[in-house]
């Protein structure tokens, strides 16, 4: 029939498992800090790409232990327009391509790292 709406609705990930490179806190705002790696926002200039699911200890942290954490948005590939480190704040550039964020728009943050123009890399939105 003409005129129906038709609504999507978009169910947000339950959790991403990943290392911790700090004791966080249960519900804690986490950041990247490195390729698949997250740890506790501790600024305000920190971009939270999620809350933890867990608490997570220091000895945790020592033994190499994973666990999860909701994310905010989703993870995607995007091509590298040059060198990006994991947990860089990247913005979209010529051609579509995500490069280390200088003066434009906050796209997202790496996932992982990509370190030649025109390789793929994971960005958390």
């Amino acid at each position: 029939m003409a005129g129906n709406i038709m609504v999507v609705r978009h169910e947000a990930h339950n959790g991403l498992t990943a290392a911790f490179s700090a004791a966080t806190v249960l519900g804690g705002p986490v950041k990247v800090t490195g390729a698949k790696t997250v740890g506790p926002c501790t600024a305000g200039t920190d971009v939270s790409v999620g809350v933890s699911h867990h608490e997570v200890t220091a000895a945790m942290v020592s033994a190499g232990d994973k666990a999860t954490f909701r994310l905010k948005g989703d993870v995607i590939p995007m091509i590298a327009g040059g060198t990006i480190a994991a947990g860089a704040q990247v913005e979209v550039a010529t051609g579509g391509k995500v490069v280390t964020k200088a003066s434009g728009a906050l796209f997202g943050v790496a996932w992982t790292a990509g370190v030649n123009n025109g390789e793929v890399l994971v960005i958390v939105l």
